[in-house]
């Protein structure tokens, strides 16, 4: 065989190979593109599907000069649809207008140390400190879905926030007077779930509970608690 036969063959199989790669370079861009397509179209419906209203939006600002901090007890309600939560974002709003946004990951672990995402149709509790003095005036729930945690629109109705007012008993440590060592006495009872915590009064210890004494705290009432006291 010839050295322009050979150069021929040579250059037809060149060819091939260049094709193949062609078509295995075009087959993985379209798959790609595919697969996320159809990604995107899953996280949609799944988004459309997961509705959260929030249930519950209590506040109660602690101003001590060096240490201020804004406490938040927020709740949400699942709707009735299957769908891959993974999340839950609150957006809330402020005096001023603008919005700060925390999710479940950012909770915490001295309110709800037990928060866990709701189930279909229930409720979920969450606690938040913010280590700033803001007057929250409203909030909306937004899902998290999919394995790669997208955020949602928020598509549930917007609740309006409220400062905790009560009539709480804030001497804790039974000395007679109030002072910061009340809050640890109660944080105490609080995580304990003691019934002596539930100022609220419904059976049960939640942050709510801890908002009625900060606001004892702040109003410096100075008598001693007792078990359902409100």
């Amino acid at each position: 065989m010839g050295k322009k036969g050979l150069s021929d063959i040579v250059s037809t199989v060149l060819l091939i190979l260049i094709v193949l790669a062609l078509i295995a370079i075009f087959w993985f861009v379209y798959r790609s593109l595919t697969q996320r397509s159809g990604e995107e179209l899953s996280d949609t419906s799944s988004c459309l599907k997961t509705i959260l209203d929030a249930t519950e939006c209590n506040y109660q600002v602690w101003d001590r000069g060096t240490l201020n901090v804004t406490v938040m007890s927020l709740s949400t309600r699942r709707n009735a649809y299957e769908s891959p939560l993974t999340g839950v974002q609150f957006l809330i709003e402020d005096a001023q207008g603008l919005v700060r946004s925390v999710t479940d990951a950012d909770v915490s672990e001295s309110l709800s140390p037990n928060a866990t995402l709701p189930n279909i149709t229930e409720t979920a509790e969450f606690g938040f400190v913010f280590d700033d003095l803001f007057i929250p005036q409203a909030v909306r729930v937004a899902a998290i879905v999919g394995s790669d945690e997208r955020v949602c629109s928020p598509l549930g109705k917007t609740l309006s926030c409220k400062r905790i007012v009560g009539n709480a008993c804030a001497d804790f440590d039974l000395n007679g007077e109030v002072d910061t060592r009340d809050v640890i006495a109660y944080l105490s009872l609080y995580t304990q779930k003691d019934a002596l915590a539930d100022l609220s009064c419904n059976t049960r210890v939640t942050t709510e509970d801890f908002l009625l004494m900060l606001e004892a705290y702040e109003s410096r009432r100075n008598c001693q608690p007792s078990v359902c006291q409100l």
